[in-house]
């Protein structure tokens, strides 16, 4: 879903006929904008590294409640709801600190 609008928004923001003078085309063009920072964000948060102390970091610097670890209703909305984008900082040094304490992990699991 989230795939084909994109390409929709896209082929709308690149169409000549629309200038950025229409509110709806601003509004678009800001949507996509924040969407395409949101990715890279939810990228890592999709990562193996990831565990539930991770996600409770995440809903505490978003200040917000997630419901993610094992609940097969989970929707992207949740997320895009929390606002990611505006603590992406703090998301990235999260998910930073979980590929460390994976591959520090998986170390110690090899020398056992």
């Amino acid at each position: 879903f989230w795939y084909c609008f994109m390409v929709a928004a896209v082929c709308v923001c690149n169409d000549k006929r629309i200038t950025s003078s229409y509110d709806s085309h601003a509004q678009l063009q800001k949507t996509i904008d924040d969407f395409q920072s949101l990715l890279p964000l939810l990228k890592e948060l999709s990562k193996e590294s990831i565990k539930s102390r991770h996600w409770d970091e995440v809903m505490k610097v978003c200040d917000t409640e997630l419901d993610v670890i094992g609940n097969s209703e989970f929707k992207l909305e949740s997320l895009v709801d929390a606002d990611l984008v505006s603590v992406a900082d703090d998301i990235e040094e999260i998910t930073d600190g979980a590929d460390k304490q994976l591959k520090f992990a998986q170390q110690l699991h090899d020398i056992k």
